[in-house]
Protein backbone atom coordinates (compact mmCIF):
# COMPACT_ATOMS: atom_id res chain seq x y z
CA UNK A 1 0.00 0.00 0.00
CA UNK A 2 1.32 3.29 -1.04
CA UNK A 3 1.42 6.74 1.05
CA UNK A 4 -1.54 7.89 -1.40
CA UNK A 5 -3.66 4.88 -0.10
CA UNK A 6 -3.24 5.78 3.82
CA UNK A 7 -4.01 9.60 2.43
CA UNK A 8 -7.49 8.67 1.23
CA UNK A 9 -7.95 5.77 3.81
CA UNK A 10 -7.46 8.93 6.88
CA UNK A 11 -9.43 11.35 4.50
CA UNK A 12 -12.65 8.72 4.72
CA UNK A 13 -12.41 8.31 7.87
CA UNK A 14 -12.64 12.05 8.32
CA UNK A 15 -15.28 12.42 6.62
CA UNK A 16 -17.15 9.63 8.25
CA UNK A 17 -16.68 11.21 11.56
CA UNK A 18 -17.57 14.69 10.42
CA UNK A 19 -20.96 13.28 8.77
CA UNK A 20 -21.52 11.02 12.33
CA UNK A 21 -21.00 14.52 14.30
CA UNK A 22 -23.38 16.24 12.17
CA UNK A 23 -25.73 13.38 12.54
CA UNK A 24 -25.07 13.70 16.38
CA UNK A 25 -26.12 17.16 16.05
CA UNK A 26 -29.30 17.14 14.00
CA UNK A 27 -30.14 14.24 16.12
CA UNK A 28 -30.67 16.47 19.36
CA UNK A 29 -32.11 18.84 17.24
CA UNK A 30 -35.00 16.72 16.32
CA UNK A 31 -35.28 15.10 20.03
CA UNK A 32 -35.74 18.57 21.09
CA UNK A 33 -38.26 19.50 18.31
CA UNK A 34 -40.05 16.17 19.13
CA UNK A 35 -40.23 17.07 22.90
CA UNK A 36 -42.12 19.98 21.56
CA UNK A 37 -44.25 18.70 18.95
CA UNK A 38 -45.23 15.63 21.32
CA UNK A 39 -46.76 18.26 23.50
CA UNK A 40 -48.23 20.20 21.49
CA UNK A 41 -49.91 17.16 19.75
CA UNK A 42 -50.99 16.22 23.17
CA UNK A 43 -52.82 19.54 23.94
CA UNK A 44 -54.06 19.64 20.37
CA UNK A 45 -55.85 16.23 21.18
CA UNK A 46 -57.15 17.13 24.42
CA UNK A 47 -58.81 19.95 23.06
CA UNK A 48 -60.00 18.62 19.58
CA UNK A 49 -61.66 15.66 22.58
CA UNK A 50 -63.06 18.79 24.29
CA UNK A 51 -64.78 20.23 21.56
CA UNK A 52 -66.17 16.98 20.00
CA UNK A 53 -68.26 16.76 23.90
CA UNK A 54 -68.53 20.52 24.14
CA UNK A 55 -67.89 22.50 21.22
CA UNK A 56 -65.91 25.57 23.06
CA UNK A 57 -63.15 25.39 25.24
CA UNK A 58 -63.42 24.70 29.34
CA UNK A 59 -63.45 28.35 30.99
CA UNK A 60 -60.32 27.46 32.41
CA UNK A 61 -58.91 26.55 29.15
CA UNK A 62 -59.78 29.70 27.55
CA UNK A 63 -58.11 31.78 30.64
CA UNK A 64 -54.96 29.91 30.71
CA UNK A 65 -54.67 30.93 27.26
CA UNK A 66 -55.38 34.74 27.43
CA UNK A 67 -52.71 36.92 25.77
CA UNK A 68 -52.28 40.11 27.32
CA UNK A 69 -55.90 42.05 27.38
CA UNK A 70 -57.45 39.48 24.42
CA UNK A 71 -60.45 37.58 25.56
CA UNK A 72 -64.05 36.62 24.13
CA UNK A 73 -65.61 40.16 23.52
CA UNK A 74 -62.06 41.97 23.16
CA UNK A 75 -62.05 43.56 19.58
CA UNK A 76 -59.07 44.12 17.37
CA UNK A 77 -58.99 46.79 14.96
CA UNK A 78 -62.72 47.89 15.86
CA UNK A 79 -63.99 45.56 13.45
CA UNK A 80 -63.20 41.75 14.48
CA UNK A 81 -65.08 40.94 17.53
CA UNK A 82 -63.19 38.03 19.64
CA UNK A 83 -65.60 35.15 20.17
CA UNK A 84 -63.60 31.80 21.40
CA UNK A 85 -60.44 30.26 21.45
CA UNK A 86 -59.91 27.80 18.59
CA UNK A 87 -56.50 26.65 19.47
CA UNK A 88 -52.71 27.56 21.00
CA UNK A 89 -49.22 26.42 19.52
CA UNK A 90 -45.61 27.69 19.75
CA UNK A 91 -46.51 30.54 17.55
CA UNK A 92 -49.27 32.08 19.10
CA UNK A 93 -52.97 31.40 19.72
CA UNK A 94 -55.60 31.17 16.95
CA UNK A 95 -58.90 32.44 17.93
CA UNK A 96 -62.55 32.77 15.97
CA UNK A 97 -64.00 36.16 15.61
CA UNK A 98 -66.67 38.08 14.20
CA UNK A 99 -66.11 40.35 11.29
CA UNK A 100 -68.66 43.52 12.62
CA UNK A 101 -68.18 45.20 8.79
CA UNK A 102 -69.06 42.07 6.73
CA UNK A 103 -70.97 39.96 9.36
CA UNK A 104 -69.21 36.92 8.77
CA UNK A 105 -66.81 34.34 11.32
CA UNK A 106 -63.08 34.61 10.79
CA UNK A 107 -59.94 33.12 12.52
CA UNK A 108 -57.50 35.78 14.05
CA UNK A 109 -54.26 34.46 14.87
CA UNK A 110 -52.25 36.24 17.36
CA UNK A 111 -48.30 35.67 16.91
CA UNK A 112 -45.19 36.02 19.63
CA UNK A 113 -44.21 39.32 19.39
CA UNK A 114 -40.44 37.59 20.32
CA UNK A 115 -40.81 37.64 16.48
CA UNK A 116 -41.17 40.81 15.71
CA UNK A 117 -38.81 42.23 17.61
CA UNK A 118 -37.23 44.81 15.33
CA UNK A 119 -38.67 47.40 11.94
CA UNK A 120 -37.00 44.76 9.58
CA UNK A 121 -38.72 41.83 11.03
CA UNK A 122 -41.91 43.92 10.49
CA UNK A 123 -41.39 44.33 7.16
CA UNK A 124 -40.71 40.93 6.19
CA UNK A 125 -43.75 39.80 7.67
CA UNK A 126 -45.49 41.82 5.94
CA UNK A 127 -44.33 40.55 2.43
CA UNK A 128 -45.00 37.53 4.04
CA UNK A 129 -48.16 37.97 4.69
CA UNK A 130 -48.83 39.90 1.34
CA UNK A 131 -47.61 37.04 -1.11
CA UNK A 132 -49.62 34.73 1.77
CA UNK A 133 -52.85 36.66 0.91
CA UNK A 134 -52.17 36.44 -2.85
CA UNK A 135 -52.76 32.69 -2.57
CA UNK A 136 -56.75 32.33 -3.51
CA UNK A 137 -57.47 28.73 -3.84
CA UNK A 138 -60.16 26.54 -2.48
CA UNK A 139 -58.03 24.52 -0.99
CA UNK A 140 -56.09 26.93 0.79
CA UNK A 141 -56.89 29.07 3.68
CA UNK A 142 -57.15 32.83 2.67
CA UNK A 143 -55.58 35.25 4.23
CA UNK A 144 -57.80 38.02 4.54
CA UNK A 145 -55.58 41.05 6.49
CA UNK A 146 -53.07 41.97 8.78
CA UNK A 147 -53.42 44.06 11.70
CA UNK A 148 -51.10 45.96 14.36
CA UNK A 149 -52.60 45.73 17.60
CA UNK A 150 -49.83 47.37 19.75
CA UNK A 151 -46.26 45.26 19.91
CA UNK A 152 -48.43 42.40 18.92
CA UNK A 153 -49.00 41.25 15.14
CA UNK A 154 -52.62 40.02 13.96
CA UNK A 155 -53.07 37.89 10.84
CA UNK A 156 -56.92 37.50 10.18
CA UNK A 157 -58.20 34.45 8.15
CA UNK A 158 -60.82 32.56 6.62
CA UNK A 159 -62.80 30.97 9.33
CA UNK A 160 -62.35 26.93 8.25
CA UNK A 161 -64.92 24.52 10.37
CA UNK A 162 -64.52 21.04 9.94
CA UNK A 163 -62.03 18.69 11.36
CA UNK A 164 -58.11 18.02 10.83
CA UNK A 165 -57.22 14.77 8.58
CA UNK A 166 -55.07 13.83 11.68
CA UNK A 167 -58.25 13.32 13.69
CA UNK A 168 -59.97 11.86 10.93
CA UNK A 169 -56.89 9.62 10.22
CA UNK A 170 -56.50 8.38 13.63
CA UNK A 171 -60.18 7.72 14.18
CA UNK A 172 -60.84 5.88 10.62
CA UNK A 173 -58.14 5.26 8.35
CA UNK A 174 -57.48 2.78 6.54
CA UNK A 175 -59.04 4.77 3.78
CA UNK A 176 -60.01 3.16 0.41
CA UNK A 177 -57.93 3.78 -3.08
CA UNK A 178 -60.07 5.75 -4.57
CA UNK A 179 -60.59 7.88 -1.35
CA UNK A 180 -56.58 8.49 -1.11
CA UNK A 181 -56.62 9.30 -4.76
CA UNK A 182 -59.38 11.67 -4.03
CA UNK A 183 -57.41 13.23 -1.19
CA UNK A 184 -54.65 13.33 -2.88
CA UNK A 185 -56.08 15.35 -5.68
CA UNK A 186 -57.67 18.30 -3.67
CA UNK A 187 -54.42 18.77 -1.52
CA UNK A 188 -51.80 17.87 -4.22
CA UNK A 189 -53.80 20.88 -5.92
CA UNK A 190 -53.59 23.31 -2.73
CA UNK A 191 -49.63 22.40 -2.67
CA UNK A 192 -49.59 23.72 -6.14
CA UNK A 193 -51.48 26.79 -5.73
CA UNK A 194 -49.08 27.96 -2.73
CA UNK A 195 -46.02 26.86 -4.92
CA UNK A 196 -47.28 29.05 -7.45
CA UNK A 197 -46.62 32.49 -5.39
CA UNK A 198 -43.74 31.06 -4.76
CA UNK A 199 -43.99 29.65 -1.08
CA UNK A 200 -42.67 26.31 -0.01
CA UNK A 201 -44.95 24.92 3.14
CA UNK A 202 -41.70 22.95 4.55
CA UNK A 203 -44.59 21.73 7.61
CA UNK A 204 -47.03 19.94 5.51
CA UNK A 205 -48.72 17.39 7.88
CA UNK A 206 -52.51 16.20 8.31
CA UNK A 207 -53.28 18.63 11.64
CA UNK A 208 -52.61 21.42 9.47
CA UNK A 209 -54.80 19.90 6.34
CA UNK A 210 -58.91 20.50 7.26
CA UNK A 211 -61.68 18.48 5.90
CA UNK A 212 -64.86 21.11 5.90
CA UNK A 213 -68.54 19.70 6.27
CA UNK A 214 -68.79 20.32 2.41
CA UNK A 215 -66.09 18.09 1.65
CA UNK A 216 -63.11 20.13 0.71
CA UNK A 217 -59.56 19.73 1.93
CA UNK A 218 -58.31 23.07 2.78
CA UNK A 219 -54.59 24.00 3.97
CA UNK A 220 -55.55 26.31 7.25
CA UNK A 221 -51.85 26.90 8.27
CA UNK A 222 -48.43 28.03 5.94
CA UNK A 223 -46.37 27.91 8.86
CA UNK A 224 -45.38 31.57 8.62
CA UNK A 225 -44.06 31.75 12.06
CA UNK A 226 -42.13 28.67 11.38
CA UNK A 227 -40.67 30.37 8.25
CA UNK A 228 -40.27 33.94 9.73
CA UNK A 229 -38.39 32.42 12.88
CA UNK A 230 -36.19 30.64 10.66
CA UNK A 231 -35.05 34.50 8.79
CA UNK A 232 -35.08 36.23 11.90
CA UNK A 233 -32.88 33.84 13.77
CA UNK A 234 -29.53 33.10 11.96
CA UNK A 235 -29.43 29.40 11.17
CA UNK A 236 -27.13 26.94 12.94
CA UNK A 237 -25.32 24.18 11.12
CA UNK A 238 -27.63 21.32 10.96
CA UNK A 239 -30.83 23.38 12.14
CA UNK A 240 -34.11 21.43 11.47
CA UNK A 241 -37.47 23.24 10.24
CA UNK A 242 -40.64 21.11 10.66
CA UNK A 243 -42.30 18.29 12.16
CA UNK A 244 -40.16 15.49 12.76
CA UNK A 245 -42.80 12.67 11.31
CA UNK A 246 -42.92 14.45 8.24
CA UNK A 247 -39.67 15.42 7.86
CA UNK A 248 -37.70 15.24 3.90
CA UNK A 249 -34.75 13.12 3.68
CA UNK A 250 -33.20 16.44 3.14
CA UNK A 251 -34.15 18.26 6.07
CA UNK A 252 -33.38 15.59 8.25
CA UNK A 253 -29.87 16.68 6.70
CA UNK A 254 -30.31 20.40 7.74
CA UNK A 255 -30.93 21.27 4.46
CA UNK A 256 -33.62 23.86 3.71
CA UNK A 257 -35.27 21.73 0.37
CA UNK A 258 -37.22 23.25 -2.28
CA UNK A 259 -41.15 22.90 -3.68
CA UNK A 260 -40.07 19.09 -3.89
CA UNK A 261 -39.94 18.94 -0.18
CA UNK A 262 -43.60 19.59 0.05
CA UNK A 263 -44.37 16.62 -2.29
CA UNK A 264 -42.65 14.40 0.28
CA UNK A 265 -44.73 15.45 2.40
CA UNK A 266 -48.11 15.10 0.78
CA UNK A 267 -46.61 11.03 -0.07
CA UNK A 268 -46.06 10.68 3.63
CA UNK A 269 -50.04 11.98 4.71
CA UNK A 270 -51.13 9.79 1.25
CA UNK A 271 -49.34 6.67 2.77
CA UNK A 272 -50.30 6.85 6.07
CA UNK A 273 -54.31 7.51 4.73
CA UNK A 274 -54.08 4.36 2.70
CA UNK A 275 -52.21 2.08 5.12
CA UNK A 276 -53.69 3.72 8.47
CA UNK A 277 -50.17 3.98 9.86
CA UNK A 278 -46.88 5.94 9.39
CA UNK A 279 -44.09 4.30 6.47
CA UNK A 280 -41.13 3.81 9.46
CA UNK A 281 -41.59 2.48 12.85
CA UNK A 282 -39.51 3.84 16.10
CA UNK A 283 -39.44 4.53 19.50
CA UNK A 284 -39.55 8.26 18.89
CA UNK A 285 -40.74 10.54 16.37
CA UNK A 286 -36.53 11.66 15.89
CA UNK A 287 -35.76 7.95 14.94
CA UNK A 288 -38.63 7.94 12.39
CA UNK A 289 -37.00 10.64 11.16
CA UNK A 290 -33.46 8.90 11.04
CA UNK A 291 -34.53 6.31 9.60
CA UNK A 292 -35.65 7.84 6.66
CA UNK A 293 -31.60 8.70 5.80
CA UNK A 294 -31.24 5.24 5.12
CA UNK A 295 -34.38 3.65 4.15
CA UNK A 296 -37.07 4.38 1.21
CA UNK A 297 -40.46 4.75 2.32
CA UNK A 298 -41.71 1.06 1.83
CA UNK A 299 -44.37 0.89 -1.12
CA UNK A 300 -47.55 0.34 -0.89
CA UNK A 301 -48.06 -2.62 -2.97
CA UNK A 302 -46.58 -4.25 -0.29
CA UNK A 303 -49.83 -4.22 1.83
CA UNK A 304 -52.42 -6.57 1.44
CA UNK A 305 -54.99 -3.42 -0.16
CA UNK A 306 -52.88 -2.49 -2.47
CA UNK A 307 -50.79 -5.72 -4.06
CA UNK A 308 -51.44 -4.13 -7.71
CA UNK A 309 -53.22 -0.43 -7.18
CA UNK A 310 -51.63 1.74 -9.50
CA UNK A 311 -51.94 4.77 -6.83
CA UNK A 312 -48.49 2.47 -5.29
CA UNK A 313 -46.50 3.84 -8.07
CA UNK A 314 -47.72 7.20 -7.23
CA UNK A 315 -46.86 7.44 -3.84
CA UNK A 316 -44.02 5.57 -3.98
CA UNK A 317 -42.38 8.59 -6.30
CA UNK A 318 -43.34 10.99 -3.89
CA UNK A 319 -41.53 9.74 -1.42
CA UNK A 320 -38.47 8.84 -3.04
CA UNK A 321 -35.06 9.86 -0.76
CA UNK A 322 -33.66 11.50 -3.12
CA UNK A 323 -35.61 15.03 -4.31
CA UNK A 324 -34.02 14.26 -8.39
CA UNK A 325 -36.26 11.54 -8.80
CA UNK A 326 -39.64 12.95 -7.82
CA UNK A 327 -42.16 14.45 -9.43
CA UNK A 328 -40.86 17.69 -10.36
CA UNK A 329 -44.22 19.68 -9.24
CA UNK A 330 -47.79 19.16 -7.60
CA UNK A 331 -49.08 19.91 -10.56
CA UNK A 332 -47.26 16.98 -11.87
CA UNK A 333 -48.22 14.38 -9.16
CA UNK A 334 -51.98 15.53 -9.58
CA UNK A 335 -51.59 14.92 -12.95
CA UNK A 336 -51.05 11.23 -12.06
CA UNK A 337 -53.28 11.11 -8.94
CA UNK A 338 -56.38 12.34 -11.25
CA UNK A 339 -57.06 9.70 -13.35
CA UNK A 340 -57.19 7.01 -10.28
CA UNK A 341 -60.10 8.49 -8.82
CA UNK A 342 -63.37 7.47 -9.65
CA UNK A 343 -65.78 9.13 -12.28
CA UNK A 344 -68.38 9.13 -9.91
CA UNK A 345 -68.37 12.21 -7.10
CA UNK A 346 -66.09 10.91 -4.14
CA UNK A 347 -68.29 11.88 -0.79
CA UNK A 348 -65.41 12.98 0.86
CA UNK A 349 -66.94 13.80 4.61
CA UNK A 350 -68.82 10.23 4.15
CA UNK A 351 -65.81 8.40 3.09
CA UNK A 352 -63.18 9.36 5.67
CA UNK A 353 -65.88 9.04 8.62
CA UNK A 354 -66.98 5.62 7.54
CA UNK A 355 -66.26 3.30 10.69
CA UNK A 356 -63.85 -0.23 9.42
Amino acid sequence: MDVSDNVGAEEREQALAARERQLATRHADLQAREQRADDRERRADARDEAARHSGTPSPGEVTRALDGDVRPGSLIGERWRIEELIARGGAGTVWRATDLRLQRPVAVKLLRTDLLDDGLAMRRFRREAELLASVEHEHVMRLLDVHVRGHQLCLIAEHVGGMSLRSLMARHAPFSPDVVAALGVQLGTGVAAIHAQGIVHRDLKPRNVVLTERGTLKIVDFGTARHLAGELTPATAGQVAGSPAYLAPEQVEGRLGDQRTDLYALGLILWEAAAGRRPFSGDTSTAIALARLTAEVPELAELTAFPSHPLSAVVHRLTRSDPRTRFRSAWEAVDALAPLVPARPVDLVAAVTEDR
